[in-house]
């Protein structure tokens, strides 16, 4: 490991998995009191109700889960710096560009440890979407001849706060302890990938987007509760028993009442009389829980996915549907992607450089990264377009044609294919062409 010293979290300790506590029957205003208290500075208990509500919440998990698989999954793209009035990129940009594009394929995580490779960090980056903050430890390694990240090492909340003391500066810091409020530091320079996700104006904790939701997952936490309640109450007959209000009678009646679940009989002597009544009847769709629990989703698709097909559907069409559905999509997916690119234009990829060619090197000169959503073509429209350039006598770059078709541009020698040959049925000599079998109209 490069420059490697105990000032991070890393490698985790299991201490640290063995000495948390987790959340349990939280109430609106212990939520109430997490949401508030987080103000100073310690992340750590509005971390613990995040991961209950994940727990607790399969909409949410599977909206999450859907937004950073889409994330991770999108080509990245490394394109050299540029100088504004050159058309290709300087023989130090060139080389800037190709040591990143290698230092990026030389990840290689341990099996079974928690720590992830370039997929995988950009997974726990987009936490930061939903929790407001994300950190992960560059773990260095020699490889060959260039210094790479081997892998990248999340870490816990407990382990990053806001200061308290009025005198310094408000900042995230690192407590290398887990004591969030004792011995914060600030994070040594090019050892860690830090994102706070942007929410206009707000301070970072307050930025994150499961606060929004999280009365909704208290609508759907209690609402689940009291709809299991109320199958269990009444969707089973009620059992009614008489007795003659004797002690042995009332004893008697207890007990058969505990048993008649089970074994589905019962006995009865002198002086105790069971009734049966037919169980309430009632549509789920109307229960006011079942209800709570279908807005509470709805807010979790609309906020953290954009307007979905299940979101609303009243009065419109399925093709203005599926039209709206990938517009805000897109949107927030390109604004994740964009905020993931920023981090690893702006942080990763100048700690690369710096490990390998010192500080010396410019911002300016360093190469890019983009993640891009690729953008779906209609194929029939983009060569109807072609057609009308061709006949406008418009000329085109032939490679830039195919790559808008998504068609590969041949090779020299290599056999194509230009157009179908329709065969045309041979003319006998003996019968010519009567003006008479020309039909005009």
């Amino acid at each position: 490991m490069i420059g490697y010293s105990k000032s991070g979290p890393y490698p985790m300790p299991s201490s640290y998995r063995m000495g948390e506590t987790d959340l349990q029957n939280v109430t609106p205003d212990q939520v109430k009191f997490i949401l508030r208290n987080v103000r100073n500075g310690q992340l750590e208990d509005q971390d613990r109700l995040f991961r209950l509500m994940i727990d607790t919440w399969p909409r949410l998990r599977k909206a999450i889960n859907e937004v950073a698989g889409s994330i991770s999954k999108l080509p990245m793209r490394i394109d050299p710096a540029i100088k504004e009035g050159d058309e290709l990129p300087t023989p130090e940009a060139t080389v800037l560009h190709d040591l990143v594009s290698r230092a990026l394929e030389c990840t290689h995580p341990i099996p079974g440890h928690w720590e992830f490779d370039m997929e995988g960090a950009i997974r726990a980056l987009v936490d930061a979407y939903v929790k407001g903050t994300a950190v992960l430890e560059i773990v260095w390694h020699y490889d060959k001849d260039i210094i790479a990240p081997r892998c990248y090492a999340p870490v816990p909340a407990r382990y990053i706060a806001y200061p308290r003391d009025n005198t310094q500066i408000d900042r995230l810091m690192l407590s290398p302890q887990g004591s969030p409020m004792m011995n914060l530091k600030d994070f040594p320079e090019y050892r860690f990938l830090i994102g706070s996700w942007i929410q206009g104006g707000l301070h970072p904790i307050h930025a994150a987007n499961l606060r929004a939701l999280s009365k909704y997952w208290l609508a759907s936490v209690y609402g689940l509760g009291w709809l299991m309640q109320y199958s269990q109450l009444f969707g089973v007959p009620w059992r009614h028993v008489e007795t003659d209000g004797s002690d042995e009678a009332m004893n008697k009646a207890e007990k058969m009442l505990d048993d008649i679940g089970s074994s589905g009989w019962a006995v009865t002597g002198p002086g105790v009389e069971l009734n049966l009544h037919e169980g309430v009847k009632s549509s789920g769709e109307s229960l006011p829980q079942s209800h709570m629990m279908d807005v509470a989703d709805k807010a979790c698709d609309i906020l953290l996915l954009g307007q979905t097909l299940t979101s609303d559907n009243t009065n419109t069409g399925s093709r203005a549907l599926g039209d709206i559905h990938f517009s805000v999509r897109g949107d927030i997916l390109n604004s994740v992607a964009s905020w993931v690119s920023s981090i690893l234009t702006h942080q990763l990829i100048p700690a690369i450089i710096h490990h390998n060619f010192g500080s010396k090197i410019a911002h300016e000169d360093m190469p890019t990264i983009s993640l891009e959503i690729p953008v779906a073509k209609d194929k029939k429209q983009v060569a109807e377009t072609f057609r009308i350039l061709l006949d406008a006598g418009i000329p085109m770059p032939k490679k830039w044609a195919y790559d808008e078709l998504g068609i590969p541009l041949p090779e020299e020698g290599e056999e194509t294919i230009s157009g179908i040959d329709v065969p045309q049925p041979p003319m006998e000599e003996d019968d010519p062409l009567d003006i008479d079998d020309i039909r005009i109209g």
